[in-house]
């Protein structure tokens, strides 16, 4: 960690240098966990991108920061990141680059819980992206209106958009477009119990699919075994689920190899074959304790105590139980960080605008200064008297100019102390909350107390 800050620091003192593009492949190739210097860097690439004046750089730093905040479940803070990039890419005429802006705000709505916002925009994106006759970037805007729809439990309407996304899909010819379709047809299939059709939409899917595309071919077969376990073919989700196992090992998709050791677990499980179902659930605790998934970890917990259960080890299918419960106030604990985090990210989020609407202030004042300064000397070539003239019209301009920067950067200032009060009102509220607790339970103790003295006495 001391290293990441020390190259955040390094990278400030050349912020100015004006190689955004050199900032913005850093955050590419950082690890997702590094979540503050992927943010600091994406800051670092938006200030070069805007003194460069390179929109289609700044545009892709937009797209950047709103997913690696949608990622990290601050969707007020992604909101933001696309509605920048949906304004530039429509002030340059950029259709394509809208509608992908567009889509990625209609999922971010829908991961926020906000419905009618994200039906919104993906129809925008879906209406941008049938003027360009771009039938995979159609598909894909057509998956996300049907997730929206299938999340929401409008089978129907979810089914229509999948089957127009899989239309879309097979004429682009696009792979990743086509396994989108066929996995999102077969949720939607298997949520509603069909699992059967939704296994032959994801075999169909498959067939399409080149072999390298280890990606796509893991996704397609970890959920042909999901529904086999559904529909109790247990020996089935199992081949399926090892198949799944060994191309997301070649896609490098690790953090996903503990559902898929769990779920051959739970299969086993279904086979009354207890030795391998605690193998694999073993490995899939193993896995989730790898990356620090304290949901995962808690899952697992709950599967090992099935095994056990099954097998009759009551013991220890009560010491898994009780350590998937005590992980509940661990997720609590969590949740109430973000929740902090949240509001510590309002507050950063303020200082960064109040930072970049600086240096847009100072760049406009440099230009409007050095634009009297050859005015003058273009003056005193023609005529003095009008030097003299020109001069003074153009510094009480500049003046004002100052003081409307001043007053905007005031504002600016106050906003951000507002935001300081906030945050120091939220922590007093919490402190205060607790402090309330502790003495509700000390009047508790005391009332038990005098209780117990009174039946004493009698």
């Amino acid at each position: 960690m001391l290293v990441l800050v020390f190259v955040a620091s390094q990278l400030v003192t050349f912020s100015q240098e004006g190689n955004g593009q050199f900032y913005y492949n850093l955050a590419l190739e950082a690890d997702r966990s590094e979540f503050s210097y992927i943010d600091s860097v994406l800051n670092l690439a938006q200030v070069a991108a805007i003194a460069e004046k390179n929109d289609s750089l700044a545009a892709q730093v937009f797209y950047k920061k709103g997913n690696v905040f949608h990622n990290e479940g601050l969707y007020g803070e992604a909101q933001v990141e696309f509605e920048k990039g949906i304004e530039i890419a429509r002030q340059l005429g950029w259709i394509k680059l809208e509608s992908k802006f567009l889509k990625r705000q209609g999922d971010n709505f829908l991961s926020s819980g906000n419905f009618d916002k994200a039906v919104q925009f993906s129809l925008q994106a879906i209406d941008l992206s049938l003027t360009l006759t771009d039938p995979a970037l159609t598909s894909h805007n057509y998956s996300g209106l049907a997730e929206i729809y299938r999340f929401w439990d409008q089978h129907k309407l979810a089914n229509t958009y999948n089957e127009l996304a899989l239309q879309y899909a097979k004429t682009s010819g696009e792979e990743d477009a086509i396994a989108k379709a066929y996995n999102n047809l077969s949720a939607l299939l298997g949520e509603i119990g069909r699992n059967e059709d939704a296994i032959d939409s994801l075999q169909k899917g498959l067939t399409l699919l080149s072999e390298d595309n280890f990606f796509a071919i893991a996704k397609l077969n970890s959920n042909i075994g999901y529904c086999y376990r559904n529909m109790g073919e247990f020996q089935k989700a199992i081949d399926y689920h090892r198949v799944a196992l060994k191309y997301k090992q070649e896609a490098k998709m690790l953090t996903s190899l503990g559902y898929t050791f769990g779920s051959i677990g739970r299969a086993y499980l279904g086979l009354n074959m207890y030795d391998s179902a605690a193998y694999y659930v073993a490995k899939e605790v193993s896995e989730a304790k790898k990356y620090k998934n304290i949901y995962s970890i808690k899952d697992a917990y709950v599967h090992f105590s099935e095994v056990f259960d099954q097998m009759g080890k009551i013991d220890s299918a009560y010491h898994y139980l009780n350590l998937s419960l005590n992980l509940k106030d661990s997720i609590y604990k969590v949740e109430v960080e973000t929740q902090t985090l949240l509001y510590q990210r309002k507050y950063d989020l303020s200082k960064k605008e109040n930072e970049i609407a600086r240096l847009k202030n100072e760049q406009l004042l440099n230009q409007a200064t050095q634009k009297n300064t050859i005015i003058v000397l273009l003056s005193l070539l023609v005529f003095s008297v009008l030097l003299l003239v020109l001069y003074r019209y153009r510094s009480a301009k500049n003046e004002q100019k100052r003081k409307v920067i001043e007053l905007k950067l005031q504002a600016k200032e106050l906003e951000e102390i507002r935001n300081k009060e906030e945050l120091r009102s939220f922590t007093k509220d919490l402190v205060a909350k607790n402090k309330a607790i502790r003495d509700l339970n000390e009047q508790l103790a005391l009332k038990e107390h005098q209780i117990s003295e009174f039946r004493n006495s009698k």
